[in-house]
């Protein structure tokens, strides 16, 4: 396999903490127990201080209670109890029982990770790869690549599975390709769905699709729906298997797979599909739209106010637009910014506020914005900035403003 440059967009960790409490205590416990449980934490045993936290934290033998909890755990934690600390600093980074405070998380996973508590070292070494920044948007504390790679190089060593897939993750941002896909192959072997999809994105973009279809039947295994519609894309796109990936996506789609949603949602309202049916892909766009997902509320924005399979409702499009353009997507800027110049209500000083924010990815957008600040609509006239507009839609490849551009230039 060839090394490829798109590599580096999957090296993009998108890191969290391990999340789940550590607990000793057995699943149900009755009322006679908590209560000398509770009286054995009041004499400051550090067994049952920490026991009693369980309780509270599970709402076994008793309601459940973060904030008595972190009481406990708190009691159990400053005698050195390192599963309590551990447990304490997850209530501090999560915000469960007491107010969400990452600088007490760290101090508390640190004091866990002493212990050799693998989830507590886990969380130390994301929290230095992140670093921790103040509300003022400064950190705290400084990311540390290379205490952060230590900790993971040691938890890969005491082979802790979940620490396998971000280790890959730094070592492919830093190029180092083989030490990664090693890595990667090893957790792969061992289920872990994250390396497993990883990987397949790896193949697939060296396009080694074999393996990667391999492993993507693998995520499925596993019930992964982000695998069900990766494949699904697979099996129409190289294997030509449209009702194996239909299949597919219909499976991502009813675990509420956003992707799969729109994908499906594409499908049925493809005019040249056996099973073109315009109101399901509404109903499945909407779906995925009540997730965020741009490309699906851009569809319905379109489908309102172009009157496909229903009525035309402009109002209801720009909804929609504001939705994704509020999201990001310079799509919805840039049709906001023709609604708002050209529909049921002309507002060219939001047009051209709209125009502004998609003309960072949109050439047209651009233009429009220079041509705003040429004629003084919804602006004052600006010379100087409608140049600099001129220029930005010329270097995304609109010839028209490169024109535009060499006659002002010119003084034409």
């Amino acid at each position: 396999m060839k090394k490829n440059k798109k590599i580096a967009s999957y090296a993009k960790c998108y890191l969290r903490v391990m999340q789940i409490s550590l607990t000793f205590l057995s699943f149900a416990i009755c009322a006679d127990e908590f209560e000398i449980l509770q009286k054995q934490a009041i004499k400051g045993e550090i067994s049952a201080q920490y026991k009693l936290a369980n309780c509270y934290y599970y709402g076994r033998g008793i309601n459940q209670d973060y904030s008595k909890a972190v009481h406990w755990y708190k009691k159990a934690a400053d005698k050195n109890n390192s599963i309590a600390q551990f447990n304490l600093a997850l209530c501090y980074d999560l915000g469960l029982g007491i107010k969400k405070d990452k600088l007490m998380a760290f101090k508390y996973y640190k004091l866990a990770s002493r212990a050799k508590i693998p989830q507590a070292t886990f969380n130390v070494a994301i929290t230095l790869l992140n670093g921790i920044k103040s509300e003022n948007n400064t950190f705290i504390i400084k990311p540390n690549l290379n205490k952060s790679l230590d900790l993971f190089i040691d938890l890969h060593k005491n082979k802790f599975l979940p620490a396998y897939y971000y280790l890959a993750n730094i070592y492919l941002s830093s190029q180092n390709y083989n030490k990664a896909i090693t890595i990667l192959k090893d957790a792969t072997r061992q289920n872990d769905l994250k390396s497993i999809k990883l990987l397949a994105d790896i193949y697939f973009s060296n396009k080694n699709y074999k393996d990667s279809i391999h492993l993507l039947k693998k995520g499925v295994k596993l019930e992964d729906a982000e695998s069900a519609s990766k494949l699904a894309y697979c099996y129409l796109t190289i294997q030509k298997n449209e009702n194996s990936a239909i299949e597919l996506l219909e499976y991502a789609s009813n675990k509420d797979f956003a992707p799969a949603q729109f994908a499906l949602g594409d499908y049925y309202s493809n005019v040249m599909s056996d099973k073109f049916d315009i109101a399901k892909a509404i109903e499945l766009y909407k779906k995925a739209a009540s997730q965020n997902n741009i490309k699906a509320l851009n569809k319905l924005a379109l489908f309102a106010t172009e009157g496909i399979g229903q009525d035309k409702n402009s109002l209801l499009g720009s909804e929609y637009y504001f939705k994704s353009a509020k999201l990001g997507s310079s799509t919805a800027q840039f049709a906001l910014g023709k609604l708002y110049k050209n529909g049921i209500t002309k507002d060219m000083q939001k047009a051209l506020y709209w125009f502004e924010q998609a003309s960072e990815e949109k050439a047209m957008a651009s233009r429009e914005v220079a041509y705003c600040y040429l004629n003084g609509t919804g602006c004052k006239k600006n010379i100087k900035k409608a140049i600099f507009y001129l220029e930005r839609a010329a270097q995304q490849g609109d010839k028209h403003s490169a024109n535009v551009l060499k006659n002002i230039k010119s003084g034409k």
